[in-house]
């Protein structure tokens, strides 16, 4: 595997990391969908106060 140059691996490190916030996002999307769809759902509704 060839090298990286000093320029290739400079503009790597100073590169925003998009992959990353996407994931996080994604998951936190999941997780609030999961928690909203128990709260309203019928198999959450053991010890709901409504």
């Amino acid at each position: 595997m060839a090298e990286l140059s000093h320029e290739q691996r400079k503009r790597s490190l100073e590169a925003t990391p998009k992959a990353t916030w996407a994931l996080i996002l994604l998951v936190g999307l999941a997780m609030l969908g999961g928690w909203i769809f128990l709260l309203f759902s019928p198999l959450g509704s053991a010890g709901a106060p409504f």
